[in-house]
């Protein structure tokens, strides 16, 4: 699934049983839950992620190719989940935190 652009303030959660979703650009405040049933799940987000937005990862893996990404928040990756990122600018704010716990990978 692909979708052009979201925005506005809210959770936005990418749950289920697998797949991939595509978002061009991510703007305003809440959190970026990816929960999908499975470690096979992927999501990306190819434009600017900006904002107070807390990334979540829990499966599956999200791909940020956004050179722009300006959002403030921390990013959390846990179990058999993947972050993957060309560099650390990335990751939005240089504030930003990144924890990784229970085979999580960041690459």
């Amino acid at each position: 699934m692909a979708i052009a652009a979201v925005s506005g303030d809210g959770d936005v959660t990418f749950s289920g049983s697998g797949g991939t979703v595509s978002i061009g650009s991510l703007a305003g405040n809440g959190d970026l839950l990816i929960q999908p049933n499975t470690p096979y799940a992927s999501a990306s987000v190819s434009g600017a992620v900006s904002g107070n937005r807390d990334i979540i990862i829990s499966a599956g893996s999200l791909t940020l190719s956004g050179t722009a990404n300006t959002f403030t928040g921390s990013i959390s990756l846990s179990g058999q989940s993947t972050l993957f990122i060309a560099d650390e600018s990335r990751l939005g704010n240089a504030a930003n935190t990144v924890t990784m716990r229970d085979g999580a990978s960041l690459n």
